[in-house]
């Protein structure tokens, strides 16, 4: 699979996750600038995802907004960390109590490291 795939489905599930639990403001962020390119801008995407992107902007509707944000993968690993914790993965994990340590430590090195980027 690859990374704008990869991507692109995971913009689709958090699309997916938003509206099952009927949040109407969202930002959604990723790591494939390509992929929040084509999320963004008007007119046909040429990655291999096309069709997942479709699907994507069709869900747009039932947001009141909805915003895509590119930010760096070094600044984003909990993401990065799921996606591949995911892909080992046959089938869907979430959870709706306290977060795993491990996400929490990640996020907080997400934030130091989001701290001293250069603007």
């Amino acid at each position: 699979m690859s990374q704008s795939i990869g991507s692109a489905m995971g913009f689709r599930e958090a699309l997916v996750f938003a509206a099952n639990n009927s949040l109407s403001h969202i930002i959604i962020e990723g790591d494939s600038l390509e992929v929040v390119q084509a999320l963004t801008q008007e007119g046909k995407s040429l990655l291999d995802c096309s069709s997942i992107l479709s699907d994507c902007i069709e869900l747009l509707p039932l947001f009141s907004s909805c915003q895509f944000t590119h930010v760096n993968r070094s600044c984003n690993r909990v993401a990065h960390s799921l996606a591949k914790h995911s892909l080992s993965s046959a089938r869907l994990v979430s959870w709706g109590g306290p977060v795993p340590q491990s996400i929490t430590d990640l996020s907080l090195c997400d934030v130091r490291s989001s701290d001293h980027r250069p603007d």
